[in-house]
């Protein structure tokens, strides 16, 4: 038999949910407070001036007829150069000092004679030049100009304006020098049917022809009181040289005294005044038809003692005692033996018959002041 069911116990009923609590209200934002009016720029600027109203234009004059243009020719591109290190840097357009074998030289073109070579240099050919009026010598420096050079230019420069301020007769004329850049000239081979030698250069002098060097005319001429003048000239040539350059000419020898023609006076003579230990000594030359100078400053140098400057006199004082070129006393002393330069000069002067003091009865074409008491950095002795 079945057992009978038991009723089963009712269930408990679930609590009810508590109600959610309700939300709070969010607090209204406050209101935000209006910002403060910006303060109104003050107006500093000045008011614009009114313009100027332009000018009207000119009326285009009115085309009668159009001839036909000439069409251009095409322009070559052009070609810009900037320098790596300064786009600014001015390049030469040219820098030929000779072109077509002419030298412009301020009004006048000087034509380079290539098949007269006067010399050559350790770094220079000397060629001769014509304008047709005068004739000129050109010097050709093949390497870029060294410091000797540079020294040679400057003397040439002091030299050039003494001579134009007349102070002297005895030195180099320069009139013109220029710096190239890779200049060519051919020069005419002495050698029939070979090619012409090309010659590099990169620095001009242009300086006065003279007639030769005294070589010839010392040992060729037979007049002795001409030699005598000759050889005067030579050591109040070297004198000058010393006095206003205060350099050592360090090259001194016949070979580097020119003569230049000139024409001789009938009864005419050349003054000098030697200013020596503070006196005056006045000596008078002749003129004759050669005129000398004293030329190559090359090796020329600066010294520390004017005693220094000695050294110059031992060859042209040597060749001249040896080949009777003048007179001497007993009593004369030779450049190495002196002590001071103003001994040396004095000891010329009484020693020798070089120079005359006794004033001729004639005219005095010019007056030359020399100052051997000058010394060294222009200073005169006290």
């Amino acid at each position: 038999m079945r057992k009978a069911r038991t009723q089963s116990t009712s269930r408990t009923p679930r609590t009810p949910r508590t109600p959610r609590t309700p939300r709070t209200p969010r607090t209204p934002k406050t209101p935000r407070t209006p910002r403060t009016p910006r303060t109104p720029r003050t107006e500093t600027r000045s008011p614009k001036s009114p313009r100027t109203p332009r000018t009207p234009r000119t009326p285009r004059t009115p085309i009668i007829s159009k001839t036909s243009r000439t069409p251009r020719t095409s322009r070559s591109p052009r070609i810009v150069i900037k320098s790596p290190i300064n786009s600014r840097t001015q390049i030469k357009k040219d820098t030929k000092c000779i072109k077509n074998n002419i030298i412009r030289f301020k009004s006048k073109s000087i034509l380079v004679n290539t098949n007269k070579i006067i010399g050559f240099g350790g770094n220079s050919i000397i060629l001769e030049g014509n304008s047709g009026i005068d004739t000129y010598v050109i010097k050709l420096i093949y390497n870029s100009i060294d410091a000797k050079s540079e020294f040679e230019v400057k003397i040439m420069k002091k030299t050039s304006s003494l001579l134009d301020k007349n102070l002297t007769r005895h030195l180099i004329k320069l009139y013109y020098n220029l710096k190239c850049k890779d200049n060519q000239i051919n020069i005419k081979s002495k050698y029939e049917g070979e090619p012409d030698d090309i010659v590099s250069f990169n620095y001009l002098i242009l300086m006065k022809k003279y007639s030769g060097h005294i070589v010839q005319l010392l040992f060729g001429e037979d007049i002795l009181e001409i030699k005598k003048n000759i050889y005067s000239q030579v050591f109040l040539s070297l004198i000058s040289f010393h006095s206003f350059l205060n350099i050592l000419h360090d090259d001194v020898k016949l070979d580097n005294f020119f003569y230049e023609l000139q024409e001789p006076g009938s009864n005419e003579y050349y003054k000098y005044i030697i200013v020596l230990n503070g006196q005056q000594y006045y000596i008078y030359l002749r003129k004759i038809h050669y005129s000398i100078v004293i030329a190559d400053y090359g090796e020329s140098k600066v010294v520390s003692s004017k005693k220094d400057l000695l050294e110059d006199f031992s060859i042209i004082e040597e060749l001249g005692i040896k080949n009777r070129f003048f007179q001497i006393k007993s009593d004369l002393k030779l450049a190495k033996d002196c002590s001071t330069y103003q001994e040396y000069i004095l000891n010329l002067i009484h020693n020798t018959d070089l120079f005359s003091f006794s004033r001729p009865d004639a005219n005095i074409v010019s007056t030359f002041i020399i100052n051997i008491d000058q010394q060294l950095g222009g200073k005169k002795k006290k």
